[in-house]
């Protein structure tokens, strides 16, 4: 799985880009067999004004799946990343979970 990290108004330092792959790499790591890969883009939303205007979007993709969008402002770009990264992997979850449910087969629901 690939993880690209794209800055939009902000520098993106090495030691920022490998944080980002680290952390938001470690959130969907055990999606890795149907996610292929992940675009993490920081955005600087009101420039030099400062104030939390920090975004970090994480976009997971799955071939034949629509992509999955999470986005976390703060006003620090390194927990703007570890926010966006625990919201993709619950978001991943969620829609993984949901594909595994539409996915079986008709009677075989579980009972109680």
């Amino acid at each position: 799985m690939e993880v690209v990290v794209h800055g939009h108004g902000v520098d993106v330092s090495e030691a920022l880009r490998m944080h980002c792959e680290r952390r938001i790499g470690f959130a969907v790591r055990r999606f890795q067999e149907r996610v292929d890969r992940v675009d993490v883009h920081l955005t600087d939303l009101n420039g030099p004004k400062g104030g939390e205007d920090l975004e970090c979007r994480v976009i997971a993709r799955a071939p034949g799946e629509e992509p999955i969008v999470v986005r976390a402002v703060t006003s620090d770009a390194y927990a703007s990343v570890d926010r966006a990264g625990a919201k993709i992997s619950s978001a991943t979850a969620r829609r993984v979970g949901r594909l595994h449910v539409a996915r079986r087969a008709p009677g075989l629901e579980a009972t109680t």
